[in-house]
């Protein structure tokens, strides 16, 4: 209505003006036409309908009279209101037209505009220079930067300095192409904080295909590309894993792998070594916070990763400062800034904590969803990790050991293909056995053959024949032979796989070296064969007894017993009947407290046979116990000392004999030297009676001088003192009784000796000289048996220069190998040429009126004593007799 109103308006006032004007009617007709068609343009249909009827009306009345009056009739009218109406309807419907579409563009702006800064990506537009001309609400908000300092090139102070030069570079290069830019780079948040984003932009062009605008978003990819990180990660971990690295190792790449995923994060992964936590890997944490918590105690306090692996549960401590988790500790981590820390246990597949992985950060802090499923899958890792490992150095240990086992075994195993007829598998044992070089691969089956003895070959193919056609184990034994000419003996054991379809479809065996076992099991038959000689050479038979009742004997401790061989010793009673009746009881006594007690077994008794031969017997036992010292076995000798106590007592009657001859000897000696003996003893005597006589005389006189009585009753007592002193020597060695050991001066027994022969030495004209060792040893013997053979040394020595004369040297001497050496050397005849061995043998003798028994006896008594006794001539006239025996060690004279 408005626009009716207006537009009749303006068509009265449009003929007003054209009737003062004296305007005609074709003038007003076109002032009003236009009048319609700028109300059309402006307002619409209606109201240039309401014109239209105006204007006619007002032509009516301004130029045809009567006034205001519309004549129907009249065709100008008609032709002018319809000439209005159509260009009205034309107008209006044209200028709706264009402000639809006004409104449409307007509209779509708006809804563009409200799109770019609702959707979740970030958008933004530039100019065909890469001038930044519009970013969406999501920058600015991501950012923090404003909208002005993001125009341009402001955009660029928001990505990581690593990222700049080449983000730029290809952003300039996708504008100087016109191609579709597309980039990944990292965009810094308000928190400081770096995200992954993809950055993909496409130009605008037009109809010449100008680039007018770039459209572009930014999509958060920073999750992705943290899956992937973490996907790359792990593979990089099985792979170090699938390498053989160590575990340490893979640890501290897990640890770097979480410090990349989780960002600000310091990452630690302790294992549970017993009950104790020790290092795995921490490569960013403080050495010396990692020192201080090594080997804590697996104790809920001790630490906070022992804490978490005692409960068995994940623990977060978002401050550290404020945690009481952290009282032990506190200092410590905030003296590195650390204000933080997640920990949470490691599970094995048994259900059982190996391990904590710790999270620390230098800012309170508490985990996100997105921490939680790193956490999860980290932990995971590590248990996949620390298993497959423990798995690996089992196995590991179990190759080393079982090639060990193999070593020490001289065990090979191996594997066979029958599909291909070759070897598939050599242990390193088995190319050892077979001389082969591991390092030139597995043996092709030409090398095999050769190294078989040609003799076995047939046999060892008709095995392998018998392999493939017969389920079950094979046995076969053959012998190889090396290009050295080595031969050695095979034990083969070989086993068949059997496929679903039931054909053989692998073989697999072990091949041990037994050439030591055959040569062993050879060398033991002839052992058992040489024992069994020495036993019934020596009669000495075997035997073992166990507390069930198991007996073994040996063959000879059936012939001892007087049975014949047979599987089983014959019973204990049958056997006791045998025993002496006065030996019965404590031979079954000794042999029952042996086995009781766990004591040995060492006793004599007699057995008596049925034909009524008697046998002494000697029995030897040793008991084997267990760990709670019972006896499980007794084992033993028996021996037949039947010859043995006959010898025994043959030598004892020869000693007897022998003792008896030396005592003879001793006395016929005696005899000898009666004459010289008597003037020893004379001498003292005679000067004890003269001496006596003189104390007599000063009595009767009865003039006493006490210095002179004193002297003379001085000599009395040295010279009867001489003469029991030279009764004693005589009588000791003219007496019979067995060998007494005691320590021996050497020296002493010579000055002895000596002083007994002083006469008969003048009676010689023999001069004797003593060259005695100031420090000689002492010697463990019989005094009177030694002294004697250095008598009959001396006497033979004296008899040798009775004639002519001489000089008689005793010596006595330490000889390099620290023996005692006593020689006695004269002047005389010297040996008997070609007999100087003969002299030593019994009734052998160069004198006249010699038994031949001294030198003899002499040697025996040395012998007797572990020494030795010879003689050597000398360069000059005469010979040297030694006496050679060993030291008492650490008692010297």
């Amino acid at each position: 209505m408005i626009g009716l109103g207006s537009g009749s308006a303006v068509a009265l006032l449009a003929n007003y003006c054209a009737f003062r004007t004296h305007l005609n009617l074709p003038a007003a007709g076109f002032i009003d036409l236009l009048i319609v068609f700028l109300t059309a343009l402006k307002f619409g249909f209606w109201e240039a309908t309401g014109c239209s009827f105006a204007a006619i009306a007002c032509l009516d009345y301004f130029f045809v009279p009567p006034i205001l009056s519309f004549r129907v009739y009249d065709p100008e009218n008609w032709v002018a209101l319809i000439t209005f109406e159509i260009i009205a309807l034309i107008v209006s419907r044209l200028s709706n037209h264009l402000r639809n579409e006004g409104e449409a563009v307007h509209r779509s702006e708006k809804e563009l505009r409200d799109l770019l800064e609702t959707m979740p990506a970030i958008a933004f537009v530039a100019r065909p220079d890469g001038f930044n001309e519009f970013q969406s609400r999501g920058w600015l908000d991501y950012s923090g930067l404003s909208a002005e300092a993001s125009l341009g090139h402001g955009w660029t102070a928001a990505v990581h300095p690593d990222d700049l030069d080449t983000h730029v570079s290809r952003w300039r290069a996708s504008r100087v192409s016109g191609e579709l830019f597309e980039d990944e780079v990292r965009h810094r948040n308000t928190k400081g904080e770096y995200r992954w984003f993809l950055t993909r932009a496409v130009p605008l062009r037009d109809e010449q295909g100008k680039i007018l605008r770039w459209y572009g978003v930014l999509t958060d990819i920073d999750e992705r590309k943290r899956a992937e990180s973490l996907l790359a990660g792990e593979k990089r971990i099985l792979e170090m894993v699938a390498k053989g690295d160590s575990l340490g190792q893979i640890i501290e790449n897990l640890c770097r792998l979480v410090e990349e995923q989780a960002s600000g994060s310091l990452a630690s992964i302790a294992l549970l070594d017993g009950d104790r936590l020790r290092r795995g890997g921490a490569p960013s944490l403080p050495v010396a916070y990692i020192d201080a918590l090594d080997g804590s105690a697996n104790a809920p306090l001790a630490s906070f990763c022992a804490t978490a692996a005692c409960r068995g549960e994940q623990v977060i401590v978002e401050d550290i400062a404020a945690d009481p988790l952290w009282a032990n500790y506190r200092d410590l981590a905030l003296q590195f800034s650390l204000r933080a820390c997640w920990s949470t246990p490691v599970f094995s597949a048994q259900g059982k904590v190996i391990a904590t992985l710790a999270m620390y950060f230098r800012e309170p802090r508490r985990p996100s969803l997105g921490d939680q499923e790193l956490i999860k899958q980290i932990t995971h890792m590590t248990q996949v990790v620390i298993e497959r490992k423990l798995i690996q150095e089992a196995l590991r240990r179990s190759e080393s050991y079982l090639a060990e086992a193999q070593r020490l075994t001289h065990t090979g195993s191996w594997a066979y293909d029958p599909s291909i007829g070759q070897t598939t598998y050599w242990s390193e044992e088995l190319f050892r056995i077979f001389g082969l070089d591991p390092q030139q691969g597995l043996p092709t089956n030409q090398k095999f053959w050769e190294r078989i003895h040609p003799e076995d070959r047939d046999e060892v193919k008709g095995g392998i024949q018998k392999a493939l056609r017969e389920t079950g184990e094979n046995i076969i034994d053959y012998r190889i032979l090396l290009p050295a000419g080595t031969l050695k003996h095979i034990h083969s054991v070989t086993h068949a796989v059997v496929g679903r379809s039931g054909e053989v479809v692998e073989l697999v065996g072990t091949a041990v070296d037994v050439t030591d076992r055959r040569q062993a099991e050879e060398a033991l038959r002839r052992s058992e064969a040489h024992l069994a000689q020495a036993q019934k050479l020596t009669h000495t038979g075997s035997w073992s007894r166990s507390p069930n009742g198991d007996v073994y004997w040996s063959e000879e401790m059936f012939r001892i017993w007087g049975f014949e061989p047979m599987e089983r010793p014959p019973d204990r009673d049958i056997v006791l009947q045998r025993v002496h009746p006065d030996d019965r009881d404590r031979a079954r006594e000794n042999g029952d407290q042996a086995m009781r007690d766990g004591t040995g077994i060492d006793h004599e008794y007699r057995l008596v046979l049925p034909e009524g031969t008697v046998r002494h017997i000697h029995a030897i036992g040793r008991p084997t116990l267990n760990a709670s010292g019972e006896v499980t076995e007794m084992v033993g000798t028996l021996a037949d000392v039947t010859e043995r106590k006959r010898a025994q007592e043959e030598r004892e009657r020869l000693r007897q004999l022998e003792a008896n001859l030396a005592h003879m000897n001793r006395v016929s000696v005696m005899g000898e030297m009666s004459a010289s003996l008597a003037h020893e003893l004379k001498q003292p005597m005679a000067a004890a009676m003269m001496n006596a006589e003189v104390c007599l005389e000063l009595v009767q006189r009865n003039r006493i001088d006490i210095q002179e009585f004193g002297d003379a009753t001085s000599a009395i007592l040295r010279s009867v003192k001489r003469a029991a002193e030279i009764t004693e020597r005589l009588r000791s060695l003219s007496r019979k009784g067995n060998p007494q050991q005691e320590l021996v001066d050497i020296n002493q027994a010579i000055r002895e000796i000596c002083a007994l022969l002083q006469n008969e030495a003048r009676m010689s004209l023999v001069t004797v000289r003593m060259e005695l060792a100031r420090e000689a040893p002492q010697v463990t013997g019989d005094r009177v048996q030694l002294q004697q053979v250095v008598l009959n040394l001396m006497l033979n020595a004296l008899e040798s220069m009775r004639e002519t004369g001489g000089s008689l040297v005793l010596r006595s001497e330490l000889t390099k190998t620290r023996d005692v050496m006593v020689s006695v050397s004269d002047t005389g005849v010297g040996l008997p040429a070609g007999n100087e061995e003969r002299i030593f043998e019994a009734f052998f003798t160069t004198k006249s009126q010699g038994t031949g028994m001294g030198l003899a006896i002499s040697r025996t008594i040395v012998e007797s004593h572990g020494g030795r006794l010879f003689a050597r001539g000398n360069v000059g006239p005469g010979a040297t007799f030694c006496i050679e025996l060993p030291q008492q060690i650490g008692r010297s004279l």
